[in-house]
């Protein structure tokens, strides 16, 4: 791509899976990443190096053409633009010097140089990133990378044409249909029968040189429709190559300080009007976003990467977005990409002069209703705030048999018909996901409508069809203490609805290298809304050490009766996963929720064998170093998931706790990244996390709201997982250096045996956390003004100051040496 300096590259979705160069990190498309990184883990690379790109001006004087048959298109005058002042530049001399010498390592997706006819005349200074905490370094997570571009699907020409027919038809009557259909042939029959006459036999050497014309042909399209065809057109295209658009940050207000810049988007009809010189540059804006190339520089997979980084924003700052699609669009020719839950799909190259009609089918999708565009028209971000506003009725919901009355019990109109309350959504959204391929999780706060209104959580995701609902585990694990509940559920469409149902086709790039075969595909999605039961928040809203500790009590407990009483182990354990309730009654101050990776260990513990992809499940941070040693080459796993991977992670959860929290919902500022940040890094969180577990006082600093959880707790719990953590990390030595496992393989365990061995180890993981509890009360019985005491909280000293229950079966000793 052909731009000026400010432009030289589009952000990157991708990483090195190696060594990265985080001191070059850039994301705006005004920069460029000089990191030697793929686009993909399966090494697609890029053959250019990064250069400095300088674009030549507009309006450059083409050649006489032969005529074109066909009206003129109407001219539409460009839009005047004004640029934040200069303040410097990163030269692409300079950059190329600091660029790692990594022949053999993919570059990440750029375009070649192109001459210069004219001086640059606008220079925007590059946005530095910190590579130490920055949304870059997130969004080329490797687990991100997979996680958003895998399952892709080819299309043919004959397809998109029904495909964009299908989005644009949806919801129209049979008349509005007919009507559209012939409006789109007059259209074509009148203005670009024999091609487009702004592009058609004209050389274009830049692209800067194909804004205008795509903006002034989208116009006309605008025009034509809206003048035929009310209410067909939503939202104005606008060239905005020159503006940054700013990426949203982890929390709802505010900006990650990165940026990224399409080439034309599609903004809302009253946030935008063509005339307008100042916008709100943000995607939640935005409709639609897509690029333009010249034919010479395009690339099936980074033209995606690029899309891809417009896409995932789209759909932070849209949750209601159910999929979003767009185009590369080129001098002649036209690709349609899709992307949704289950990965991206892609169209070949499309000559849109001898299928004009595609174009202008491309160009109405572009500005066609929410619903067609991939939004969730019932449930709605607003377009004044940050907030929803919406009403899902009762009725259309599955209510669970043991919902409370004042929900399931439907009242009576003066008709005698039966109506269900509705659930009414006005509030924040509490929880967003950030990738593109994945659940696609979030929730929002609402409330069931009634004389006394009761508080409710609308949970909305996309679970994959292979795996058992999250509404099946719910109603099975109901009337466990410690668990959370729900109310109601619903199943609604599926990803092959709008994709087409023959979509599971094998990736022909952005493949998993020597993955399993079930991993190389692109699994059905279904879209799920749960109705669940509202609680406090994270455990970090517990008012006091003490009754955080019991409440994490709670959901230990909580874990161990669902697994011994129902066979269903959870498997992702995290802070987001553990709730605290004010009002729950004894054992139910904690609550476990989200079971939407819960499985039978019926099922899971009897084939011996880890589940495909089970090194993704769960969360990266508080994975278990078992999982986390699943072998990235061969998917060769140290067998399948177990409670004491999901104890592991408990335990993890409570060192982070105890290492950020400050008070109650009150974090350490800033996070001691020494302690928290290794074990986020995909690669080197295997073995931070062996090193915690054996030294954990070397490198746990406890805030001190939290010290006296961690001084009790630390030592005990490091003696009881030390086993567990030494074994898997011994065989993974042998398999990766020596490569032949000199330590004995993971034995198979029978269910039964299973079950055994986890009795005996939540006895002791619990009894670890009773004889925290009983310290802490003991602690806060002491009066004020006592004295001080240099008696410390060491293990031997709670044993001897507290009353352990004798019962209690003893810390069993290590189970498996290396050797």
């Amino acid at each position: 791509m052909s731009l000026p300096p400010s432009k030289q590259q589009k952000a990157p979705f991708a990483m090195n899976l190696r060594s990265q160069s985080k001191s070059n990190a850039r994301v705006t498309k005004g920069t460029t990443s000089n990191a030697s990184t793929p686009a993909m883990q399966s090494g697609i690379a890029d053959d250019g190096e990064t250069q400095q790109m300088v674009a030549s001006p507009d309006g450059v004087d083409q050649p006489p053409k032969k005529p074109v048959k066909g009206k003129q298109l109407p001219k539409h005058e460009p839009v005047a633009r004004t640029m934040p002042p200069v303040r410097g530049r990163q030269s692409a001399k300079d950059k190329q010097a600091k660029a790692p010498e990594l022949s053999s390592t993919p570059q990440l997706p750029e375009t070649p140089q192109r001459p210069s006819t004219a001086a640059p005349v606008i220079h925007i200074t590059p946005s530095k990133v910190s590579s130490a905490n920055s949304d870059f370094e997130e969004t080329a997570k490797i687990d991100h990378i997979q996680a958003s571009l895998t399952g892709f699907m080819v299309m043919n020409r004959n397809t998109v044409e029904l495909t964009l027919w299908r989005w644009l038809h949806n919801g129209m009557s049979k008349q509005s249909q007919r009507k559209l259909e012939q409006t789109v042939r007059s259209f074509v029959n009148t203005f670009c029968e024999a091609g487009w006459p702004q592009l058609v036999n004209k050389t274009f050497t830049a692209e800067a040189q194909l804004y205008e014309p795509f903006v002034n042909i989208m116009h006309a399209v605008e025009d034509h429709f809206n003048h035929l065809m009310p209410n067909t057109i939503f939202g104005s295209a606008r060239n905005v190559h020159k503006m940054q658009f700013a990426h949203a940050a982890r929390s709802d207000d505010g900006t990650s300080g990165l940026h990224s810049s399409p080439d034309i988007a599609i903004f809302e009809e009253k946030k935008c009007s063509r005339g307008c010189n100042v916008l709100l540059a943000r995607y939640c804006h935005v409709r639609n976003a897509l690029e333009i190339k010249l034919q010479c520089n395009t690339s099936v997979e980074n033209d995606a990467v690029q899309l891809g980084v417009y896409v995932r924003q789209m759909l932070i700052e849209q949750p209601d977005r159910r999929f979003a699609a767009s185009f590369v669009f080129t001098e002649r020719n036209l690709r349609l990409y899709g992307f949704d839950r289950s990965g991206v799909w892609h169209s070949p190259f499309i000559d849109f002069h001898k299928h004009p009609d595609l174009l202008v089918l491309a160009i109405l999708f572009l500005h066609s209703n929410d619903h067609a565009i991939g939004r969730n028209t019932e449930i709605m971000l607003s377009k004044k705030s940050n907030k929803t506003s919406a009403v899902l009725k009762l009725s259309e919901m599955a209510i669970a048999p043991y919902c409370p009355m004042q929900i399931a019990k439907p009242t009576k109109t003066t008709n005698n018909d039966t109506t269900f309350h509705d659930i009414v959504v006005n509030a924040d959204r509490w929880k967003r996901s950030r990738t593109i391929r994945s659940r696609g999780t979030t929730c929002w706060m609402g409330e069931i409508c009634k004389s006394k209104k009761l508080g409710c959580v609308v949970k909305d995701y996309w679970r994959a069809a292979n795996r058992t609902s999250e509404a099946t585990m719910l109603l099975a694990a109901h009337g466990v203490n410690g668990v959370g509940e729900m109310f109601a559920s619903r199943e609604r469409e599926r990803v092959s609805d709008f994709r087409g149902q023959d979509f599971l086709h094998k990736q022909d790039f952005f493949q998993i290298e020597n993955a399993p075969e079930a991993l190389n595909h692109a699994p059905d999605h279904v879209h799920c809304l749960l109705l669940l039961e509202r609680y406090d928040g994270p455990l970090s809203c517990a008012p006091n050490p003490l009754q955080f500790l019991i409440a994490f009590h709670d959901c230990v407990c909580g874990h161990r009766d669902l697994l011994l009483g129902r066979g269903i182990l959870h498997r992702d354990i995290s802070f987001n996963n553990l709730m605290y309730y004010s009002a729950g009654t004894s054992g139910n101050t904690g609550k476990l929720i989200d079971l939407d990776l819960a499985a039978n260990v019926r099922t899971l513990w009897n084939s011996g064998v880890a589940t495909i992809g089970d090194f993704r499940t769960g969360t990266r941070i508080f994975q278990s170093v078992k999982v986390m040693y699943t072998d990235k080459t061969t998917f060769e796993t140290l067998g399948p998931h177990n409670h004491l991977d999901d104890l592991e992670s408990f335990f993890y959860v409570l060192a982070y706790y105890c290492a950020t929290l400050d008070g109650p919902t009150t974090e350490v500022q800033p996070k001691p990244i020494e302690t928290v940040r290794p074990f986020e890094d995909w690669f080197a969180s295997p073995n931070m996390k062996s090193l915690w577990v054996r030294e954990p006082h070397g490198i746990i600093g406890p805030t001190t709201y939290m010290q006296h959880i961690w001084s009790v707790v630390s030592s005990r719990m490091v003696e009881f997982f030390t086993p567990h953590v030494q074994f898997a990390y011994d065989v993974d030595w042998d398999r990766r250096y020596k490569r032949q496992c000199e330590a004995p393989p993971p034995p198979h365990l029978t269910e039964k045996q299973c079950m055994k061995s986890a009795v005996q180890d939540y006895q002791t993981f619990i009894g670890i956390i009773d004889d925290a509890i009983s310290y802490l009360k003991d602690f806060n019985a002491i009066p004020e003004d006592a004295e001080p005491s240099t008696w410390s909280a060491t293990p031997s000293n709670v044993r001897q100051e507290v009353e352990v229950n004798k019962s209690r079966v003893p810390r069993p000793a290590a189970r498996r040496s290396r050797r």
